[in-house]
């Protein structure tokens, strides 16, 4: 080989390990970088003095920053299985628990919901956190929590609600006030939340998932950064759509009883 042929060699190597060098840079700031959106639901939950979610969305943030960070080789501040581990199990969390907010039962009932989603979600990601079917598993629990959520709520509110025997026998009044009792809870969920937001924060969890779904060895830093971005926008979405509802629907309360008494003492007068 000659000297001219070494020199072009050495400087073909020397520029692609340049651009090696550099789309390595440019994967790690996209990773890395795109937790940053963590900031939105982390801001939204200190706004309205949700601190627990508050903590949630920020350490789920830094600790995905810094476990990519170990990942791409630029530093570790903790052992790999241990920062990898806290990525996953608090992205995870950090998803569940923007559903179980959305609901308005007490403090009890949603404590009991979040530790059963911790134990749930702390063993999927000591297992196969990696594995694509989690997504689908992390959005049905949080489905569930919602469910249950809901369940309870709307239990103890109308827990009021009794079957007499002359209810049970007097169709059309049982009839109308099944329909009633419907028609006041489609009417409360229209009033729970902004629905312009629920559809944006589906939109971006829709995204999420495909983003997750996506991922491969050569374009995981693309679809994982887009993953950091919509599944944080989701939860953002999420947490802007709720309405407090509670107190505007106490204070009708009474005035709808007492106007149902006033009808029913009517009645009777006739």
């Amino acid at each position: 080989m000659s000297v001219l042929e070494s020199m072009h060699y050495s400087s073909f190597s020397l520029m692609k390990l340049l651009k090696t060098d550099i789309g390595h840079i440019q994967q790690s700031i996209a990773l890395i970088a795109s937790n940053a959106a963590a900031v939105l639901p982390a801001y939204w939950a200190l706004r309205q003095k949700a601190f627990a979610e508050w903590v949630l969305f920020t350490s789920s943030g830094i600790s995905s920053g810094l476990y990519h960070a170990c990942d791409v080789g630029t530093w570790c501040a903790l052992s790999f299985s241990v920062l990898q581990f806290m990525d996953f199990w608090l992205s995870f969390m950090a998803v569940v628990s923007t559903f179980v907010y959305l609901t308005t039962i007490g403090e009890a009932y949603k404590r009991t919901i979040q530790i059963v989603v911790a134990i749930l979600t702390a063993l999927m990601a000591i297992t196969k956190a990696t594995r694509s079917s989690n997504i689908i598993i992390v959005m049905s629990i949080g489905a569930l929590g919602l469910l249950i959520g809901w369940l309870i709520e709307f239990s103890t509110h109308f827990r009021s609600f009794s079957f007499s025997s002359e209810f049970c026998l007097n169709v059309p009044a049982r009839w109308q006030t099944i329909r009633g009792w419907f028609n006041n809870l489609l009417k409360t969920l229209w009033r729970r939340f902004r629905w312009g937001f629920v559809l944006a924060g589906f939109t971006a969890l829709a995204m999420a998932a495909i983003s997750w779904k996506l991922e491969s060895s050569e374009s995981y830093w693309i679809w994982h950064s887009l993953w950091h971005v919509t599944i944080y926008s989701s939860s953002f979405f999420f947490l802007c759509s709720k309405v407090d509802t509670v107190n505007s629907e106490n204070q009708r309360s009474p005035d709808g009883n007492y106007a149902l008494t006033r009808q029913d003492s009517f009645a009777r007068g006739e």
